[in-house]
């Protein structure tokens, strides 16, 4: 397996945790591919595909920018058998809940893999997905794409409306595969830091 790890980063700056876990893991990926400047993250993650497609390697990550995890949290996800496999991480609010839809605690464990969940969806955020993933998903058809340069590229990571729900282009990739016949799922050994701005105020302060 030959990892690339793919990282959209709108404003150029990643979080201490983030470059302290891609240090860590220094061996274990082959590239790491970085696209700033790019506000549409829709477009961020179709052109970062578009850089994997076309290199040697088998299997992307994406990991964002404010996302922390460490040298096993990698491990894991690359040891994954699964085409699609994503990390937990918490939405940033006061209330813990993952990126994922359904949450995995609610979820019966998959039969020989005590470890891992299939869920509907999960955030991009530390998600692996495997190159015969993409190449299945183009062949069933549902793939649109659209030219750069002189090229086109695919449109796996749309937004918008779908059966009447707006979704993410994160969410919408993971119905998208779904359609296609493949599982998305996440290992729930991995727990990531999430990290963001907090506002700390008198009225939540301790009395």
């Amino acid at each position: 397996m030959k990892a690339l790890l793919a990282t959209p980063l709108h404003t150029g700056t990643a979080e201490r945790e983030f470059i302290s876990g891609l240090l860590e893991a220094h061996g274990l990926y082959a590239g790491w591919t970085c696209l700033e400047g790019q506000a549409n993250i829709s477009r961020a993650r179709d052109l970062l595909t578009a850089q994997f497609l076309a290199s040697d390697c088998t299997t992307m990550i994406f990991i964002d920018g404010d996302v922390g995890f460490t040298r096993d949290d990698m491990s894991r996800l690359l040891a994954s058998p699964f085409s699609i496999t994503g990390g937990l991480y918490p939405r940033k609010s006061a209330s813990l809940k993952w990126v994922c839809v359904p949450q995995p605690e609610d979820l019966q464990p998959i039969p020989g893999y005590a470890d891992y969940r299939r869920v509907r969806r999960v955030g991009t955020g530390f998600l692996r997905i495997d190159r015969t993933a993409l190449e299945k998903m183009q062949a069933h058809g549902e793939i649109g794409d659209y030219a750069l340069n002189e090229n086109r590229i695919g449109h796996f990571f749309p937004t918008g409306l779908l059966d009447g729900e707006f979704l993410s282009e994160d969410y919408y990739f993971c119905e998208l595969a779904a359609r296609a016949g493949l599982a998305v799922y996440v290992d729930t050994r991995i727990r990531l830091k999430h990290v963001g701005r907090s506002v700390y105020q008198r009225n939540n302060a301790p009395s």
